[in-house]
C-alpha cells in the first residue's frame, strides 16, 4: 500500500478512537468541567505577533489564539493540535477543546486547543490558521522542552486533516 493511504487510515483510526474518547468525556462532562475549572484556563497566546494576516479588525474574534495544556509527566513526545467544531460560525472551546486538551494532558500527552477565526471570516482563513499552528508549534520553545514534538491535529471535520495534510512545511517560529 502506498504510505498516503496508510497514513489516512491511521488518522482515520485515531479520529474514531479520539471520537469514542470524546463520547466519554460528553457522559461525565461534569467532572470534566469541574476539573478544567479548578486549575483555571491556560494563560493564550496569540498565534501571530501583530495583526493577523486577512484581519477585519483588531478586536479578540480577529486574533486566533493558542491554549498549551502541559502535562505534568509527560508519556509521549507526541503533541495534539485541539481543534474544535463549531460549524465556522464559532468555536466550541469548552467541550471540543478545554475538555478534550484536559483528558489529554490527564494522559501525559501536550495539547495545544487552538481558537481560529470563523464568521465573519470565511474560506482559506481557518485553513490557514490552522496549519500556522501546525508550524508554530514545531518551532516553539515548548516543544523543544519536551524534546521533537510529534504534532498530529484531532477533532474538526475539516481542518483538522487539512492542517496536518501540509506538515512538511517547514515550522516557524512565532516572531514570523
Amino acid at each position: 500500500m502506498p504510505a498516503s493511504i496508510l497514513v489516512a487510515v491511521a488518522m482515520r483510526k485515531l479520529s474514531l478512537l479520539l471520537l469514542a474518547c470524546a463520547g466519554f468525556l460528553a457522559m461525565t462532562s461534569a467532572v470534566s468541567a469541574q476539573t478544567v475549572s479548578a486549575q483555571g484556563l491556560p494563560k493564550p497566546m496569540p498565534l501571530y505577533n501583530g495583526t493577523p494576516p486577512g484581519a477585519l479588525g483588531h478586536g479578540t474574534q480577529d486574533i486566533p489564539m493558542l491554549y498549551v495544556m502541559l502535562p505534568k509527566k509527560p508519556t509521549t513526545s507526541a503533541a495534539m493540535l485541539v481543534i474544535p467544531g463549531g460549524g465556522y460560525e464559532h468555536v466550541a472551546l469548552g467541550h471540543e477543546g478545554f475538555q478534550i486538551g484536559e483528558w489529554l494532558r490527564a494522559q501525559g500527552m501536550p495539547a495545544i486547543v487552538l481558537d481560529y477565526r470563523v464568521a465573519p471570516y470565511h474560506y482559506p482563513i481557518e485553513i490557514e490558521d490552522g496549519m500556522r499552528a501546525m508550524r508554530v508549534i514545531r518551532a516553539h520553545p515548548i516543544a523543544s522542552a519536551y524534546g521533537a514534538l510529534r504534532p498530529a491535529a484531532i477533532w474538526h471535520r475539516r481542518l483538522a486533516p487539512t492542517a496536518t495534510r501540509r506538515i512538511q512545511m517547514p515550522p516557524i517560529p512565532l516572531t514570523a
